[in-house]
């Protein structure tokens, strides 16, 4: 909770800084999504494969302009993330719950009511919770994770994206297709003897929508 509050007085400090600065530079709004995540995994057996565990992300997102081409953007995000292995009909899933934030450069190109962008930059994040799920022959479990130690909580990844703008009503609306390579792998190697070992990094394709107002007169 601690972390949460933390993070978010730095977005609201950082707001309040733009805004004094220059007003009508300044635009804040909402973003919705839809997560494709993936876990990085080592050699599977024959019959298994590793796939997305779809799941949603929304949050409250800054921009800062400082030109009409080029802009500075903050996000804060709840995103849902992690794996699925599935064979035949069996599986096993696991969802990772992230707190997330995006500290990205973004350009524009196009018309001032319509056009494209491409942004990039850093993402931090915090893992606050996770659960697992398993379904063999048609028996389902799941399970919440109880017991962090061997898991990595804070991640750093590259985010980079591209997407388009349109002007409606009084704000602008974004479509954004974004692709994040995580940097920390999940879990811990804590086990010198282990020899297998295989880094389980956060790989997320997702697309979204945000609303965003500006601060001006």
């Amino acid at each position: 909770m601690k972390i949460k509050l933390s993070i978010f007085a730095i977005l609201m400090a950082t707001a309040c800084i733009f805004s004094t600065k220059a007003n009508a530079q300044l635009s804040l709004g909402g973003r919705i999504g839809l997560n494709m995540p993936m876990l990085t995994v080592g050699s599977l057996p024959n019959g298994v494969s590793n796939g997305f565990n779809t799941g949603l992300a929304f949050g409250a997102v800054g921009n800062y302009a400082i030109n009409d081409k080029f802009s500075l953007q903050a996000e804060i995000l709840y995103s849902q993330q992690g794996s699925k292995l599935t064979m035949g009909s069996d599986y096993s899933s696991v969802r990772y719950n992230y707190i997330s934030i995006p500290l990205l450069a973004k350009y524009k190109f196009g018309q001032e009511t319509m056009g494209g962008f491409v942004d990039g930059g850093l993402q931090l994040a915090y893992l606050a919770s996770g659960s697992g799920e398993t379904s063999i022959g048609g028996q389902t479990t799941t399970a919440s994770i109880t017991d962090y130690s061997g898991m990595n909580r804070m991640d750093v990844g590259l985010s980079l994206g591209v997407g388009g703008y349109y002007k409606l009503g009084p704000g602008e609306l974004q479509l954004d297709i974004r692709y994040l390579l995580g940097f920390i792998a999940t879990n811990k190697n804590n086990d010198p003897t282990v020899t297998n070992y295989t880094a389980e990094d956060n790989r997320v394709f997702s697309i979204s929508l945000a609303y965003l107002f500006s601060m001006g007169k």
